[in-house]
């Protein structure tokens, strides 16, 4: 009996020490989620990774864009001469050589975040468009809901664009 207390005990210190560990030096603030997920939409555009930028949006707006792809797979499939596909693969790859043939640059920078409630927030972004011969900025508010919002699955709580914010 003494070597289960003491082994209580022992497991006790390791599971307060591990999330002590967590909270103090792995657990993010709302606001530097909302960074990231920005921050990943861009770096996705970048490089021309559609399924990348769809991640970055909310469940609405992920299954919209994702219904987009399976809609081009479901008219049958192939048209035209060369049997062009219409499929999410063939959508992905025209997003893919849209961005490499634009060059077109974005820079995204946060002036505001505002959380309204815990699972909404709005954020004021200074956005920055530019290629060879032109640069354009513009203020571009974006509303923003945190997703897995369950009290058990605190540790995954992400940040997602709202679909309807105008942003791809």
């Amino acid at each position: 009996m003494k070597y289960i207390k003491k082994l209580l005990i022992i497991v006790l210190a390791i599971v307060s020490v591990g999330a002590t560990t967590y909270y103090v030096f792995l657990n993010k603030t709302d606001e530097e989620k909302i960074e990231e997920r920005l921050n990943t939409f861009v770096n996705s555009y970048s490089i021309g990774d559609l399924n990348g930028c769809i991640s970055c949006f909310d469940a609405k707006g992920r299954n919209a864009y994702k219904g987009i792809g399976n809609l081009g797979s479901l008219i049958g499939g192939k048209i035209g001469v060369f049997g062009f596909n219409l499929g999410g693969d063939n959508i992905s790859s025209l997003f893919s050589l849209g961005v490499a043939t634009q060059d077109v640059k974005i820079e995204l920078k946060i002036k505001s975040i505002d959380i309204e409630s815990e699972n909404t927030a709005d954020v004021m972004t200074y956005v920055t468009y530019s290629d060879k011969w032109i640069e354009h900025s513009e203020e571009l508010p974006l509303k923003m809901v945190k997703e897995n919002v369950a009290w058990y699955n605190f540790w995954s709580n992400n940040w997602y664009i709202i679909k309807d914010s105008s942003f791809l």
